[in-house]
């Protein structure tokens, strides 16, 4: 049996393990789940956070997941919306996030399903922020599909919150829309960059003055 009791042995041994084999590595350690643990604590967070939304959208079961958002999506979303969220099957049209991975580092990204190809298994993406950015990836790729977005301060929106006792941290919106309004001061290139801009500002004022 391999046991491992050093990062550092840790650390070589992903290095040079191909999968098939350091999954049966792990399933012979004592404690596996110990075991794993220190595994991820060797990989970087943004890492182990697509790791989580990967292994989410793997369930056998459909799920569903609701989150008050506090990033923006040109004519889309805004900071205090809520995003719905599930792992089922994309269609035409569907926002989806996507995992992306490399020497860069790794993170999620949201785009538009342009097109899907079943007998190659990839969908064509168009940038849900920026749209000239165009891109083919595989379907397994696909983390969460967005299925709906509730707008701010609507009769749904505070049905929801009050459905599934959702705290609405006012504080932390605030200051999701300060910092994007301060990027896409700095940004020139965004999507409808103007009009964008002056959205997060109604939306600062409507958060502001918002009461539950």
């Amino acid at each position: 049996m391999v046991r491992f009791d050093k990062k550092q042995e840790i650390k070589e041994t992903i290095e040079r393990a191909d999968p098939k084999r350091f999954a049966k590595e792990i399933l012979k350690q004592p404690e596996r789940f110990a075991f794993l643990i220190d595994i991820f604590n060797e990989l970087p967070v943004k890492l182990t956070k697509c790791f989580q939304s990967y292994l989410k959208s793997r369930r056998t079961t459909q799920y569903v997941e609701v989150e008050i958002i506090g990033f923006i999506i040109s004519d889309f979303c805004f900071p205090g919306d809520i995003f719905i969220r599930t792992n089922r099957y994309p269609k035409l049209n569907d926002f989806v996030e996507i995992l992306y991975g490399g020497n860069t580092g790794y993170h999620e990204s949201i785009s538009t399903v342009t097109q899907i190809n079943l007998k190659k298994g990839t969908i064509n993406l168009q940038g849900a922020v920026h749209k000239d950015h165009k891109d083919t990836t595989n379907i397994s790729n696909i983390t969460e599909v967005v299925d709906k977005i509730i707008v701010f301060g609507t009769p749904e929106w505070k049905n929801m919150l009050k459905t599934l006792n959702i705290d609405f941290d006012k504080k932390r919106i605030i200051y999701y829309l300060e910092c994007n309004i301060e990027h896409l001061n700095k940004v020139k290139d965004f999507h409808r960059r103007k009009e964008n801009l002056d959205k997060l500002k109604q939306r600062l004022k409507e958060v502001k003055i918002y009461k539950d």
